[in-house]
């Protein structure tokens, strides 16, 4: 496997993890949206409104936790894959807090610098050998 290509396996999770707070935040709209059942239910006179909203906002809401509950599955099997792989086959305690930090915790550069209390530059350079180190 290329760099890259151990990257893009590693970020799988990052990625699902992202995707995830987008979800959230959509089901949280929608929840909102349902809250206002007044408005959802009784058209306003002479409005461009069908009486559906409340309908099509259940309906929505209903979807967006079906998502969400396959990509926490995903996540989890993401995460675990990648928990298997870092704790089997990195061998230095710095390189796998850094790879742990950035792929399982999903800590920026400049967090897992201040944590590890190393300059960035090291961290990236940490990094980058223990990818390329990585036997997928």
């Amino acid at each position: 496997m290329t760099y890259e290509e151990k990257i893009a396996w590693l970020n799988r999770y990052r990625q699902a993890e992202r995707e995830d707070r987008h979800l959230n935040e959509e089901l949280a709209e929608v929840s909102a949206a349902l809250s206002h059942t007044t408005q959802s239910i009784s058209p306003v006179p002479g409005g461009g409104s069908d009486g559906q909203s409340l309908a099509r906002a259940i309906e929505r809401k209903a979807e967006l936790e079906q998502k969400a509950e396959a990509l926490r599955q995903m996540k989890k099997r993401y995460y675990m894959e990648i928990f298997n792989v870092l704790t089997r086959k990195v061998t230095s305690q710095w390189d796998y807090a850094i790879l742990r930090k950035r792929y399982l915790e999903c800590k920026t550069w400049e967090k897992i610098a201040e944590e590890t209390i190393f300059a960035l530059r090291w961290v990236y350079t940490r990094h980058h050998r223990a990818v390329e180190r990585l036997d997928l």
